[in-house]
């Protein structure tokens, strides 16, 4: 189907039928998603918008995580993610967009899923934290349990290679939770005003 058919289904349905569409179908295209929220715009229907909005957003996460295809860029939403950080508002990042030939409404829904991608890697970013810590202590533990700490042996160097990881995971972490935290706050605190 073609978009202007996916419009003229969707214009045929009664307001009850898009609800229902709505909520019961996660498996649009982000064409025929994107068609379904204006059209659904359009008639002032309330509904759940966060679930469509949702499904729009882990659309683009699954494709820019898995492969990239030519409908969306992974390196423009690393754009994205980096505008956010540094402190560029939701418009402007729209606009800049547009500028390279994308529509309005899928623009809107990539510095969407910028926010739902920094969330992702915020969550990813603790969980390195708390492995590195763990890694680093275990290093600890066999140094100061390993006799021969002070000389060159098995023990001393799988601890050493511990406590070097750990650390690194660590600092790795620490810094993604920064980078990411501010993204998010850039993203929400902005689109409020």
């Amino acid at each position: 189907m073609n978009d202007e058919e996916i419009k003229k289904q969707y214009a045929a349905m009664t307001d009850e039928q898009l609800r229902a569409f709505a909520a019961e179908e996660p498996s649009l295209t982000s064409n025929a998603r994107m068609i379904l929220q204006n059209e659904i715009k359009s008639r002032n229907i309330i509904i759940d918008h966060v679930k469509i909005h949702e499904s729009g957003i882990e659309a683009i996460i699954n494709e820019s995580e898995n492969t990239i295809l030519p409908q969306y860029n992974t390196s423009l939403l690393e754009k994205v993610i980096i505008d956010f950080r540094d402190g560029k508002t939701r418009e402007e990042i729209i606009a800049g967009i547009v500028e390279s030939d994308w529509d309005p409404g899928k623009a809107a829904l990539l510095a969407e899923a910028a926010g739902a991608i920094a969330k992702k890697r915020l969550g990813l970013a603790s969980t390195a934290i708390t492995m590195g810590i763990f890694i680093f202590l275990a290093g600890m533990a066999i140094h100061l349990i390993n006799p021969s700490r002070f000389n060159i042996s098995p023990a001393g160097i799988l601890a050493s290679c511990a406590l070097l990881v750990g650390g690194i995971k660590i600092f790795k972490g620490v810094s993604d939770r920064r980078k990411y935290s501010l993204v998010i706050k850039n993203i929400y605190d902005k689109s409020e005003i």
